[in-house]
């Protein structure tokens, strides 16, 4: 018994000691809150923001989440694998994720984009791009 407690005790501890960023920004514009996060350990962002979520790609993930009326889009990164990959690669991984943010955002505010009007789209890309980009910088 006294070792299955210690055990427990050392993984609480473990999911305590790990790498984790984030940052807060509201999108005035779309009234949505987007949070980057910087992390190694998927479980411990689930109890900190009440996600239930289970990480299949280790890389990079969004999700939409409601909560007290607040509209949130996590975007999430886990700094190993962009340690690893190529600054190429990372960025495509930023691109690929800030797409799913745009896309859920819009798509609750109603907002269509066709090949003729699409011009919001690509600057929303653009701007939600460049704040993931300086906050995963130091990997690009």
């Amino acid at each position: 018994m006294e070792k299955l407690y210690c055990r427990r005790i050392k993984e609480e501890e473990n999911i305590l000691n790990f790498m984790h960023r984030e940052k807060f920004h509201y999108i005035e514009l779309y009234k949505y809150n987007v949070m980057l996060i910087d992390t190694d350990n998927h479980q411990l962002v689930n109890k900190k923001y009440g996600l239930e979520y289970k990480s299949e790609n280790r890389y990079g993930t969004t999700i939409e989440h409601h909560y007290k009326n607040t509209n949130c889009i996590y975007l999430i990164f886990y700094h190993e694998p962009f340690k690893r990959y190529s600054k190429k690669q990372n960025a495509a991984c930023i691109a690929h994720e800030i797409i799913h943010v745009v896309n859920y955002i819009f798509s609750r505010r109603g907002i269509e984009f066709t090949y003729n009007h699409d011009e919001h789209y690509a600057y929303f890309v653009e701007y939600l791009y460049k704040l993931a980009y300086d906050f995963m910088k130091k990997y690009l």
